[in-house]
């Protein structure tokens, strides 16, 4: 009976420590450090990113519990120092679990959708992610440190502050600038999908919601290629809490009327709530400096060797 709980997130948050664009050495004689320098990728470009949370949430009075798996996009401009890389990392997409109401409500089915022109809008916050490689060659490791990725808010110390109690307490920011607090997604639309409810006798439905998220996220893996680093992802846990974060601001009724805050606070509480029930995966492959969202929305990461 509610909007998805998006986390994100943030998923957002995979650090971006990949390598790419072997460099060459014509030198026949065998020298300290050639062989190092032949193998060395470099890590400067533009990269996409893929990070799918496995997750679970727990059934309530209004909503069955199940599992799924939350995935974003990022697309991230990477500069190498060194073995420090930094990312800065825009989100280009999110899919969320679909969930069910509980039986006593019709065992309905929701979902949300975010529209597409959102992640094209050049609007949307960066985040900065840092991280130290244990080389440069293929095989090499990295650690990213625990970054945060927030939509529809500002805190000031987001990779650690606890996730305010309500939507009173959150510092909200319009960051599609359409003039609603917080980001703008649409409810899943579809023959076997149903509005979800703003009451207990189903008398009116949200067709649009106003949220807030955030995902804190800690990034480790290996270099794979030097187009390809294939890695993980842990969600932190603040204040005893996995950090996938939401809040609903407000939404908008199916007939284009603004919810009364009874009716945004009812879809606030009703939201299931996401635990992971592992690491995520974690895939950055290099891509053109031009390519859209939409271009690294249909990369097939699982055999993507970059440089597309």
């Amino acid at each position: 009976m509610s909007i998805i709980r998006t986390a994100t997130s943030l998923s957002f948050l995979c650090l971006a420590a990949a390598l790419a664009a072997c460099s060459a050495n014509t030198s026949d004689e065998p020298v300290a450090g050639s062989q190092a320098n032949l193998n060395a990728c470099d890590a400067n470009g533009t990269w996409a990113i893929k990070v799918e949370t496995p997750v679970q949430w727990a059934g309530s009075f209004v909503v069955q519990g199940g599992t799924g798996t939350i995935t974003n996009w990022l697309k991230s401009n990477r500069t190498q120092d060194g073995t420090s890389v930094t990312d800065e990392a825009t989100l280009c997409g999110v899919h969320t679990p679909d969930y069910l109401s509980a039986p006593a409500f019709g065992g309905e089915k929701y979902g949300v959708a975010f529209p597409d022109e959102l992640w094209e809008s050049g609007v949307l916050p960066t985040v900065t992610i840092n991280g130290t490689l244990s080389g440069t060659e293929v095989g090499s490791s990295f650690q990213a440190e625990q970054a945060a990725a927030v939509l529809g808010a500002t805190m000031a110390n987001p990779a650690t502050d606890p996730w305010p109690a309500n939507a009173a307490l959150l510092q909200t920011l319009d960051v599609d600038n359409d003039g609603k607090p917080g980001v703008s997604v649409d409810t899943a639309s579809g023959a076997e999908y149903k509005n979800p409810p703003l009451d207990a006798f189903l008398s009116a439905r949200a067709s649009k919601v106003y949220t807030a998220f955030r995902q804190v996220i800690t990034t480790q893996g290996s270099i794979t290629s030097c187009n390809r680093v294939d890695g993980s992802g842990t969600v932190a846990v603040i204040a005893n809490k996995p950090a996938i974060d939401q809040r609903v601001l407000g939404c908008q009724r199916e007939n284009g009327t603004e919810c009364s805050a009874s009716e945004y606070k009812l879809l606030d509480s009703a939201a299931p709530v996401y635990k992971p029930t592992g690491d995520a995966i974690v895939t950055m492959v290099r891509i053109p400096a031009e390519a859209s969202c939409a271009d690294i929305r249909a990369i097939d990461f699982e055999t993507a060797t970059g440089n597309l």
